[in-house]
């Protein structure tokens, strides 16, 4: 056991060495890198969709579209009503 911690040990030693001797082209590479990532980070879009993380040819998803087909969309309709007293009973039973 103490081989392997002494060598990673050893690796990190080197790295630090390695980063601090070239400590100007490291900030360089670090500030292109988080550059570019700023300069994508417009671009980046979020898929929450479920059914993004199967294939087209998955056989589960064949047979939930087909089921999605026959029974309709997993969507939400929303009815907005403005009135005064929307719990009365006159509005209520109009």
């Amino acid at each position: 056991m103490a081989g392997i911690k002494d060598r990673i040990e050893f690796f990190f030693e080197q790295l630090a060495r390695v980063l601090y001797t070239h400590r100007f082209k490291t900030l360089l590479l670090l500030f292109l890198f988080v550059g570019a990532v700023f300069y994508k980070l417009p671009a980046l879009t979020v898929d929450t969709n479920s059914e993004a993380l199967l294939k087209d040819d998955d056989p589960k998803k064949i047979i939930y579209n087909a089921f999605r087909d026959q029974f309709g969309q997993d969507r939400m309709i929303l009815v907005a009503i403005t009135a005064d007293h929307i719990f009365s009973e006159n509005f209520l039973k109009n």
